[in-house]
């Protein structure tokens, strides 16, 4: 009993930590690029109940996110037309007018709306404690909780308000009451696992794709052979099938039909069932698609009529997210990766991110307990799942490479990982006299190396390349630069007694707002000094020229400097050494101490 209440206490400590960590962090950080966006649409959604703004992701946690601004009560700009036409820009403009010409400060809006983000990443601590606790004991469960606690990347998106640490939480814990389900059959944990993935599909698209990993994990777990079915647990439901291996099949099919029957009740109620149950013709995609098989099979047209006039039981603003979803996906985004630009992207750039932006202790302490479990020639069901739902999460935005521009897609690898690893410490395996040092020195590794980049831990890079002062040389974007620095740059110029500095900026947060004097260079998202200036790249437009750096100190976005936007403009500053490095995100570039 003693040694639960330490464990428990040791717990919480370490949940403080990370707590304190997200908190006092986020703090120091403008908007992100994405959030700006985010924010808003959740605060219209509660606001209005519609959900025609904003259509990118779905709006489970851009709803949780805006309910503490229901008590500061700002207010949301006038709309002269319909939201749901808006082009990307247009709902832009519209998120900066609410965050930047509102009656409450925006450091406000911002603090409360990143809240319930970091009670999301407690969340998730939490379950990976349970998880490790359940599946190796105590010692594990403190290792796998002390893992995540000091982990660089969860720490980077637990202080945003945005979908990625969430899609991480809420699929974890999914993954968890599945576990528990196949350990113990029951309708609490299938119902339990079930409502989470759908909240997870109900906060962000990709979520639909996890429903792989949990198939693959009930087929793998009843063919190895493990009892699934106890002889005492509805024996007069499943008796009339012959055989043990066949009544646990058809078992295990009734739940997932369960578990799909479950999540699709929860994603509507998030939606109000707004749209649900319309015919499928009414979706253009879908007469699309039946066209395309009725012109190739017309003796199939009869049928493919009947489906047309089916109801679709999901709510139809979700049917348009996907629509949305699957062009983004088609048309892809520019990938900067180690001084080379592409639109298709490259498949190795997630594995190579998560190698160089991964704390080592993480890399070294997973591959050994991988290599344990691989060598004890019997993975427990729990080890199945996280091993399987890690391996498809790297997959998936491995062969996605277009759209892959942040570690963030697979955040979910990560409170897996903490888990497996801690599994080199399970309890009743015995601790060699050598072991215990080792193990000190790469934990103490580990937090300590966290620890180093405060506040700045979305571009964290580990040692392979030099730190985060050289991840800008191999990533851009939400890897890197998400927008988020605008604060410390204010405080460079400050300490650098600097009335004003050649901008590039990238992001949405408002120069001004922080009292940045700055002269107009081409960006995305920095307010245009004169008519001829833009707020955004647009693709396809005249090229600004060629950017002369003569003249003051220049400041600029690592990502502009990638040039993923405005193509080769600033190939000029490639060949000078910044003199400062801000957040790791801002270059400052002086011609004039060349």
């Amino acid at each position: 009993m003693h040694k639960t209440r330490v464990t428990y206490l040791v717990a919480a400590i370490l949940m403080s930590a990370f707590a304190i960590q997200a908190v006092s962090s986020m703090r120091q950080k403008s908007v992100t690029t994405d959030e700006i966006m985010y924010i808003t649409a959740g605060y219209y959604h509660l606001r209005t109940g519609e959900f025609d703004y904003n259509r990118t992701n779905p709006p489970f946690v851009k709803l949780l996110t805006a309910l503490p601004l229901l008590y500061l009560d700002p207010e949301l700009p006038a709309i002269a037309s319909d939201p749901g036409a808006w082009s990307e820009v247009e709902q832009w403009q519209y998120a900066r007018e609410f965050l930047y010409s509102n009656s409450i400060d925006a450091d406000s809006i911002l603090f409360a709306s990143r809240l319930p983000v970091v009670g999301l990443g407690l969340f998730l601590g939490w379950y990976t404690f349970l998880f490790a606790l359940k599946l190796y004991g105590q010692r594990a469960a403190l290792i796998a909780l002390f893992l995540f606690a000091f982990s660089p990347n969860l720490l980077a998106h637990s202080r945003l308000a945005t979908q990625d640490l969430a899609l991480a939480a809420l699929g974890f814990v999914a993954a968890y009451y599945l576990w528990r389900f196949f350990e113990r059959p029951g309708w609490s944990a299938l119902f339990k696992s079930a409502t989470f993935y759908a909240l997870a599909v109900a906060t962000k698209t990709s979520a639909v794709f996890l429903a792989l990993p949990v198939l693959v994990s009930a087929a793998v777990i009843v063919a190895s052979g493990r009892p699934v079915l106890s002889d005492k647990w509805h024996l007069t439901i499943f008796s009339r099938f012959q055989g043990k291996r066949v009544r646990e099949f058809m078992y295990m099919v009734a739940a997932i039909c369960v578990f799909g029957f479950m999540s699709l009740v929860v994603i509507n109620v998030v939606y109000g069932f707004e749209g649900s149950f319309v015919q499928a013709k009414t979706y253009a995609e879908a007469n699309r698609i039946i066209d395309t098989i009725a012109a190739r099979a017309p003796f199939l047209s009869p049928i493919l009529d009947v489906f047309l006039h089916l109801p679709v039981p999901v709510p139809e603003p979700m049917i348009r997210i996907a629509e949305f979803q699957a062009s983004r996906v088609a048309s892809g985004n520019n990938i900067y990766f180690h001084g080379a630009v592409s639109s298709q992207g490259w498949w190795y750039v997630i594995p190579v991110a998560f190698l160089i932006k991964s704390p080592i202790p993480i890399l070294l302490l997973s591959l050994t307990a991988i290599v344990a479990v691989v060598r004890a020639g019997a993975l427990r069901s729990g080890e199945v799942i996280l091993i399987l739902l890690a391996g498809f999460m790297f997959c998936l935005f491995t062969y996605l490479k277009s759209v892959s521009i942040g570690l963030r897609y697979i955040l979910i690898v990560y409170p897996c990982l903490h888990v497996l690893a801690s599994g080199i410490m399970r309890d009743g395996v015995a601790i060699r006299r050598f072991q215990a040092p080792i193990i000190v020195v790469v934990l103490a590794w580990y937090a300590i190396g966290t620890m180093r980049v405060y506040p700045n831990y979305l571009p964290y890079f580990n040692e392979f390349v030099g730190g985060p002062g050289n991840g800008y040389k191999y990533l851009a974007d939400s890897f890197v630069d998400w927008g988020q620095d605008l604060p410390a740059l204010k405080a460079y110029m400050d300490d650098h007694d600097m009335q004003e500095i050649r901008l590039a900026y990238f992001g949405s947060a408002d120069a001004n707002y922080y009292d940045i004097g700055y002269e107009y260079l081409p960006s995305v998202g920095l307010r245009p000094s004169r008519p001829d200036q833009k707020w955004w790249y647009e693709p396809g437009a005249d090229s600004p020229g060629v950017f002369d750096p003569a003249g003051g100190p220049i400041a600029i976005s690592v990502t502009l400097l990638a040039g993923i936007f405005y193509p080769e403009y600033y190939d000029s500053l490639q060949d000078l050494e910044p003199v400062d490095n801000i957040g790791h995100s801002i270059l400052i570039f002086d011609p004039n101490k060349e």
